[in-house]
């Protein structure tokens, strides 16, 4: 670069009046490039404001404009009375990598940080649920079902009268009259043993694997799940480096007797007991004793993911498992997603006493569910609104399982073979000799429907890598699931009327499916 009296002659330097972008801003993204290019080198002085301005016919305001924010982001250096410079500190900070004869260029291709192992482990797991409402999804309720109209209702009212305490940070635990209210809710209608103490108020159930999993294992320690089983909550577990340990069920639910021929030690089972998931089983008494005298014996933590139990159709709901334990091993998990809606991001767990405190500190080191919310939500349970729309979701969903079933027997009678359990959200349909579930999934997905092969809920090789040899397969597992030949078929998320058209489509993706003859 030239150099002359008063500065180098920044032969690189162009302003075009014609340009939208203005005069200053693109003297100064000039300047800018030319310091990290290294084609301006430290300690290089610039020429004065009154030079450049004849040299590029700009004013001087505009010029002072430029170095003004370049000497603030600290590209420039200016001092009065010796002029304008690059900095020398940025040579010593490395920050121009490419000065020809001051820093050699190297030969080999520089490391990069990369994501951690718990990174590629959540990056790489399977995610259920559509984005939006779709035929048979298992996961999402009616939503619409939801009391919109009584929810702002409630909502406007409580923004009325915000106070300062819902205005500022969240209590520890969460907001005391929600935890209050889901007490004395989850007393009387799920049979749980707690005080308000007990629950921790979680955004939603991500975040409360993240909880139970930073709060309660070490990287290597074994965790026990269901298979088949819920696939969300087992991938938090594993991205924190547990060892997730699939252990057979069978029509009692998680079978301990498979659990304990693996020879394994784990530090936390973690089971669906009310309605196992997606089985739609019930775990019965004399299991869930055995299990809980298990977990004491082997000094084991139990979480009871109460995933929709509340919908059981005839009777009332089962009572929960922590109802039954007495050695404080049980924590329970429900969340408002699946009762409400799921954008809503609330669920809650309720802990033993001795965990309360560890558990309330921790949760403030998240980002909980605001507030306000929270505080809404407590109003919709002591206004009674709460109780009375799970009973309605109950009745409704009734009807939409019967006519799921009625349209499948009579659209796709030699094609599927339902198995309504007059609960939850989904049912099990098997399908007939000849057609492949799998391909079944695809050509679903593909005429704007759900289909979830049974088969995708059981802990496959390529998801099991981080666990010890002599672990895999599970006794049976691998002819279970070779014998696995079923849809997860939900019928909360679609109106019965609407049930003909759904399968319609579902018998189309059938018949696609069926296998050429070797």
């Amino acid at each position: 670069m030239v150099k002359r009296a008063g500065g180098v002659f920044l032969d690189f330097l162009r302003a075009d009046p014609e340009s939208p972008k203005p005069l200053y801003r693109q003297i100064y993204q000039e300047i800018r490039k030319a310091v990290l290019s290294g084609r301006l080198q430290p300690g290089t002085r610039l020429p004065s404001t009154r030079t450049l301005s004849k040299d590029l016919g700009v004013s001087r305001t505009t010029l002072r404009q430029s170095f003004d924010q370049l000497i603030d982001e600290g590209y420039l250096d200016g001092k009065t009375g010796y002029g304008t410079f690059v900095p020398l500190e940025l040579a010593r900070a490395g920050a121009q990598q490419s000065l020809k004869g001051k820093i050699k260029e190297e030969t080999y291709e520089p490391r990069l940080p990369t994501i951690s192992q718990r990174g590629k482990t959540l990056t790489t797991a399977r995610v259920f649920g559509s984005a939006s409402a779709a035929a048979f999804d298992p996961a999402l309720p009616g939503l619409d079902l939801f009391p919109a109209s009584l929810w702002a209702r409630v909502a406007a009212r409580r923004w009325r009268r915000l106070g300062g305490s819902l205005l500022g940070y969240d209590q520890p635990g969460g907001y005391r009259p929600l935890r209050h209210a889901l007490a004395q809710y989850l007393r009387s209608a799920r049979g749980l043993i707690c005080d308000e103490e007990q629950i921790i108020v979680t955004a939603g159930a991500m975040q409360t694997f993240t909880l139970l999993s930073h709060l309660l294992l070490d990287p290597g320690d074994q965790v026990w799940i269901e298979s088949p089983g819920i696939i969300s909550g087992r991938n938090i577990l594993a991205g924190t480096g547990a060892q997730i340990i699939p252990v057979p069920c069978d029509r009692f639910g998680l079978d301990i007797s498979a659990g304990v021929r693996l020879k394994t030690a784990p530090k936390m089972v973690h089971i669906t007991p009310s309605r196992h998931y997606p089985l739609g089983y019930t775990m019965p008494l004399h299991r869930r004793l055995e299990l809980l005298s298990w977990a004491h014996e082997h000094n084991a933590w139990v979480i009871e993911n109460d995933y929709d139990s509340e919908f059981r159709f005839k009777g009332a709901p089962l009572p929960a498992l922590q109802g039954l334990d007495r050695r404080e091993l049980v924590i329970y998990t429900g969340s408002f997603g699946k009762t409400l809606f799921p954008g809503l991001r609330l669920s809650y767990l309720v802990v033993p006493p001795r965990l309360v405190q560890p558990f309330q500190a921790a949760q403030l080191s998240y980002m909980p569910c605001p507030v306000p919310i929270q505080a809404i939500v407590a109003d919709f349970i002591n206004e009674g609104h709460y109780t009375n729309h799970v009973r309605q979701m109950r009745m409704a969903y009734s009807a939409r399982e019967s006519a799921l079933a009625a349209e499948i027997k009579d659209q796709c009678g030699e094609l599927l073979s339902p198995e309504p359990t007059g609960s939850g959200f989904h049912f099990l349909a098997h399908v007939a000799k000849g057609h492949d579930p799998v391909t079944i999934t695809k050509n679903a997905k593909d005429l704007g429907i759900v289909a979830y092969n049974l088969a995708s809920y059981y802990l496959t090789r390529s998801a099991a890598d981080n666990l010890p040899a002599d672990t895999w397969p599970p006794p049976g597992e691998n002819k279970k699931m070779d014998g696995i030949k079923a849809l997860v078929l939900g019928f909360a998320c679609l109106p019965a009327d609407e049930m003909g058209t759904a399968v319609e489509k579902l018998r189309r993706a059938i018949v696609q499916s069926k296998k050429k003859p070797d």
